[in-house]
Formats: C-alpha cells, sequence, structure tokens
C-alpha cells in the first residue's frame, strides 16, 4: 500500500509539472554605461507550460559585468498583442512618448516599454521588477517571432 501511495504521488508531481523547452533564437541584450554599449550578451529563451492555460517565454541572460547573476524576464501568452503592438511601432518608427508612458503587463507583473539611442544605435528598452533589458533594434523581428511561437503555444491550449 506504502508503494502504491508513493507511486501515485510522483506520477501527479511528475504529471502536474510544467514543461519546458528551449526555443531558437538570435537575440542579444545591451549594457550601456554612460551611453555607450559595453557589451552585448546573448538571451536563452524557453518557451514554458506549452499547450497549457498559462503558456509563456522565459528569457535568460548573463551579462558580461555580473556573469554569475541570470536576469529573467517572463512573458505570458495575454501579455502578447501589446507587447507585439509596441514593437511594430518601434520598426515603423511611429513609438510616441504616450505609449512609453503606458504600463505594460508581463504576467502578474508591470513594467515599463521604450526606446534608448545610444551612440548611432537604437534600443528596445523593457524595465521590469527583474532589471531592465535592452535590446538591439536588430533583435526586434526576433522578438515579435518569439511572440508568436507563444501566441502559437496558447492556440494549441485553446485546441484541446
Amino acid at each position: 500500500m506504502k508503494k502504491l501511495v508513493c507511486y501515485l504521488a510522483v506520477a501527479l508531481i511528475v504529471g502536474c509539472s510544467s514543461t519546458s523547452r528551449m526555443i531558437d533564437s538570435n537575440i542579444d541584450v545591451a549594457e550601456l554605461n554612460n551611453g555607450t554599449e559595453l557589451s552585448q550578451s546573448k538571451v536563452t529563451i524557453y518557451l514554458n507550460n506549452e499547450g497549457t492555460d498559462r503558456a509563456s517565454v522565459r528569457f535568460e541572460t548573463r551579462y558580461q559585468s555580473e556573469p554569475n547573476r541570470v536576469h529573467r524576464l517572463y512573458i505570458f501568452d495575454e501579455d502578447v498583442p501589446a507587447l507585439k503592438l509596441l514593437l511594430t511601432k518601434v520598426l515603423k518608427d511611429e513609438l510616441t512618448v504616450q505609449d512609453m508612458l503606458e504600463p505594460v503587463s508581463f504576467g502578474r507583473d508591470k513594467g515599463m516599454f521604450g526606446q534608448t539611442k545610444a551612440g548611432d544605435k537604437e534600443y528596445v528598452r523593457i524595465n521590469t521588477v527583474e532589471g531592465s533589458y535592452l535590446f538591439p533594434e536588430s533583435s526586434i523581428p526576433n522578438l515579435i517571432n518569439v511572440l508568436n511561437q507563444l501566441q502559437d503555444a496558447a492556440k494549441r491550449k485553446t485546441n484541446k
């Protein structure tokens, strides 16, 4: 009887655990200091809970200035439309000050979206409780692609 209870407990834990898989991406984040780019670091992106009620992507990076600390950014499927709209506005050079003043949802957290220029480069800035993420403008199409993958994962949950 004890073995049966143990097996059921393990099956329940394994069955209820979230799934996560790495997504191929070509996205960098930059570190700036006094308006100068210090370095760029690669971002590892995971698609979490695909086909469930809480599909999300998790961005993870280690900045060169803090190699022992992992910085994370979570984006949930319900956050995608607003974020895609803002990224598209940046690409079309239509982002307004009002857009940057409105908080953006990241799950239960709120963050700010903006645009930063340093030297001759432009960056998309996302500020959250976890920290600030500066994505070079060249990464925007790849960011939109990741958001599309997240939307597809959310569609699979509604088709089940």
